[in-house]
């Protein structure tokens, strides 16, 4: 990823806040995902297992 000390004007910015916007959505997305699955492992859980809560 490119330094802040390397920006030379207004719109060269994008070129950084771009991708960290990109790399932050993807790993709320992987995130989200991963919370859906477990929540829908633990509601499948039956009533006397360790996922039951």
């Amino acid at each position: 990823m490119r330094d802040w000390r390397t920006i030379t004007g207004q719109s060269a910015s994008v070129t950084i806040v771009g991708p960290v916007f990109l790399r932050c959505g993807l790993f709320l997305l992987v995130l989200g995902a991963a919370a859906a699955g477990l929540c829908q492992l633990v509601d499948a859980a039956p009533y006397d297992s360790w996922w039951y809560s």
